[in-house]
């Protein structure tokens, strides 16, 4: 079966449990391999739920939706700006992201 983004963005996003999460907003392509390696899904385009789906984590892609494991986690927004990340000896500002 081939889809194309167009269409891959109308199907409901929903977990093995029936769980609905959304639709598929963006996707992330490894070039070397010439696959999907991700797929970016939000409840809305004004909601702050967004999930980071795993092409491991996909179970299923069908005409008429996609279903994903269960253990799907939530992409929070929010960014620490103050963190530390550590460079072999050097100590640099860094943003990390966490829910």
């Amino acid at each position: 079966m081939r889809i194309t983004l167009k269409q891959l963005k109308k199907l409901p996003v929903v977990t093995k449990s029936g769980q609905l999460l959304g639709r598929v907003r963006d996707v992330v392509f490894d070039i070397d391999g010439q696959f999907v390696a991700q797929y970016e899904v939000a409840a809305s385009l004004l909601s702050g739920k967004k999930y980071l789906i795993s092409r491991d984590q996909v179970l299923s892609v069908s005409a008429e939706k996609i279903v994903v494991d269960d253990d799907v986690m939530r992409v929070s927004n929010k960014i620490d700006i103050g963190s530390k990340i550590k460079i072999g000896k050097v100590e640099a500002g860094g943003a990390v992201m966490r829910e």
